[in-house]
């Protein structure tokens, strides 16, 4: 994390859609090791290990619908909403 202040005009219900979004996903589905890094830059990192998702479910996980199951459980990972509204607000 930067010791210095970051500012940035955003749309705010959209960055607490993704923030929730993505944080969600990554406590649903962390083996334990959650990161969130902020940059001087204004980015926003998190990463996790996630044990239970195989190669497929991770590489469709920004995809629209994309639905991941683990043994009996199915279960969305909801992140294309989170990439669709960063897209609106001319990020990558």
């Amino acid at each position: 994390m930067t010791d210095s202040q970051v500012w940035r005009q955003l749309n705010k219900v959209a960055m607490r859609r993704i923030i929730g979004n993505a944080l969600g996903n990554a406590e649903k589905y962390n083996d334990g090791d959650l990161g969130v890094v902020f940059s001087e830059q204004g980015v926003m990192s998190i990463r996790n290990h996630a044990r239970q998702l195989d190669d497929v479910a991770v590489g469709c996980a920004l995809e629209c619908l994309c639905t991941v199951e683990i043994g009996q459980i199915s279960t969305e990972l909801g992140l294309s909403v989170a990439k669709a509204l960063v897209l609106q607000m001319g990020a990558h």
